[in-house]
């Protein structure tokens, strides 16, 4: 069987199968890439863990982050792609009213 035929065939029953398939067959850019390496990065900092040293049963869709923990990821990555400080605040103000309301 061919690569990415066993990809195709793998993502109707993985999550995981089907993102690697996007980002392979292109539907899912570099700069998709990147944003999703970056939160992920974000998120391990923010939770004390290193994903790549998990055990292989860990589910990370049962972890679960907090309000203020998610806030404070989402502040980190919109100063880091924020071109002004005006628009970095409003954009903080906004992830304020709506993780805290």
């Amino acid at each position: 069987m061919d690569f990415l035929a066993s990809i195709e065939y793998h993502r109707q029953n993985s999550v995981e199968a089907d993102l690697f398939h996007r980002f392979m067959t292109q539907h899912y850019s570099e700069q998709d890439l990147t944003f999703f390496l970056f939160e992920r990065s974000l998120a391990e900092r923010e939770l004390s863990l290193k994903l790549s040293h998990m055990p292989n049963n860990f589910d990370i869709r049962k972890q679960m982050i907090g309000a203020q923990r998610m806030q404070k990821i989402a502040k980190v990555y919109f100063q880091n792609i924020s071109q002004t400080d005006e628009q970095e605040s409003k954009v903080i103000d906004n992830l304020t009213s709506h993780f805290m309301s």
